[in-house]
């Protein structure tokens, strides 16, 4: 996958073409959400442009072979799998609404007049929704044996786009050639959701799969309009688009950063690629050479842009431990050392932390190991930066402040001070444990 970077054609099997009096075109391509690599297609077949016969192809391999299933002479809109038995597939057509159970290879006529779209509900797969053509919306909550218009409050009964938020399936959006309106029971009720439009032609809706507050508009002229309230107000979306007749809308589930939008010119996308971040890109442990590696050190991962980061992280010698070994979005990677199978010396080497999908991976962290004979390490040192050292007359409540280094590593400093008064002469008072602050003195810290 390369994220629409570069394109295939993948006909094997599929009849198309163009003649001057007839042709057949891909006119709809749909995914089973249980099965990625099961794909339908709709082909229509039009004659001096009047559509004519409609096939519906069938591929088990993600788009590389093709095999047609079932003819007829009704015109497909679309297609519409059931989440829960993919053997149950439904078609919005010139006709009505199909039913298929067997995938596709036999179909049955439903009573409902001629609809543009249908949407399952994701929950409960025998409540359909139907837009169609000119009698508004229909709902039928036994997969189709029997439908009911649910049109109070819907001023356009045209309906072009219909669609429903997966995290809060009861709130459906319905798009017309006067605008968009909203139903939050189930398509009972509906209200008109306009302001904004400043174009009321809605071709098809997009909900964010992950916030269904944020809902996208395509329109027939007008390009794409956003709302991050849930439809209250709505704002052009049309940056780098440039054709604004909208005919399909996509939001990648994975990334709802990334959204789709098909025009008469070609396909866009909103995608920002991600980048990596790191808190540090050097680290510097000491250790006993054949004993045991002190305590980690933590390197922070950031995900810088909108798109969402999928990390791994790897590293050029065995003696560098990681934790965990790969992460999504931001992350702590525990950086540890194993000195173990290493003699004295010192010892160099790198972690890299990469995404192919990023803008600057991989990103790289120096690491530096000092390994020691036993009984050659220094003596632990630091400084006090608050209060001065030598300083007298303090009183009351102070910070204290400064930093520690060891040739292996710090893992704790008691504070003491001085006597005074009646406190006994020649012992010190201890006053309590440093916290560490990590990052606080990279001029020391290592």
């Amino acid at each position: 996958m390369t994220g629409g970077a570069s394109w295939q054609i993948k006909n094997d099997g599929l009849n198309l073409f163009t003649l001057p009096v007839s042709s057949r075109n891909l006119v709809f391509l749909s995914g089973d959400p249980s099965s990625p690599a099961k794909l339908y297609a709709y082909v229509n077949e039009f004659v001096l442009k009047l559509p004519l016969t409609t096939t519906l192809y069938q591929s088990s391999d993600g788009g590389d072979h093709w095999s047609g299933l079932s003819s007829n002479g009704a015109y497909k809109y679309g297609l519409a799998v059931d989440p829960k038995n993919p053997s149950v597939l439904y078609a919005p057509s010139s006709q009505g609404v199909a039913k298929s159970s067997d995938g596709g290879s036999t179909w049955t006529d439903l009573n409902v007049p001629p609809a543009s779209v249908l949407v399952i509900h994701p929950q409960t797969p025998a409540l359909l929704f139907a837009g169609t053509k000119s009698a508004g919306v229909y709902v039928s909550t036994d997969a189709g044996a029997n439908w009911t218009a649910v049109n109070s409050g819907l001023a356009d009964l045209n309906i072009l786009a219909l669609a429903l938020a997966e995290n809060s399936p009861a709130v459906l959006y319905a798009g017309t050639a006067s605008g968009m309106f909203q139903s939050s029971d189930e398509g009972a009720h509906w209200t008109a959701i306009n302001n904004g439009l400043s174009n009321l032609v809605v071709k098809v809706i997009a909900v964010d799969p992950r916030f269904h507050s944020t809902i996208y508009a395509g329109t027939d002229g007008g390009g794409v309009f956003r709302s991050v309230d849930g439809g209250v107000n709505w704002t052009a979306f049309n940056a780098g688009l440039d054709n604004l007749t909208i005919n399909c809308l996509g939001v990648d589930p994975s990334d709802s950063s990334r959204v789709y939008a098909g025009t008469n010119t070609g396909l866009f996308s909103t995608y920002d690629p991600p980048s990596i971040s790191l808190s540090r890109n050097r680290m510097t442990f000491g250790a006993i050479a054949g004993g045991s590696g002190p305590r980690p050190q933590t390197v922070q991962i950031k995900n810088q842009g909108s798109g969402a980061l999928q990390w791994t992280a790897s590293a050029t010698a065995s003696w560098i431990q990681l934790l965990p070994g790969a992460g999504s979005g931001n992350g702590l990677l525990q950086v540890g050392v194993n000195p173990a199978a290493l003699i004295a010396g010192k010892y160099a080497g790198l972690i890299q932390v990469s995404d192919p999908a990023a803008d600057n991976s991989p990103q790289l962290i120096d690491i530096e190991l000092n390994a020691y004979a036993q009984g050659t390490t220094a003596p632990p040192f630091g400084y006090f930066d608050t209060p001065l050292d030598g300083t007298t007359g303090i009183s009351g409540s102070i910070p204290v402040t400064g930093w520690a280094l060891d040739d292996i590593e710090v893992t704790g400093v008691k504070i003491y001070r001085d006597p005074v008064g009646a406190e006994p002469a020649g012992s010190c008072i201890y006053i309590g444990d440093a916290v560490f602050v990590e990052g606080s003195r990279s001029d020391v810290e290592v």
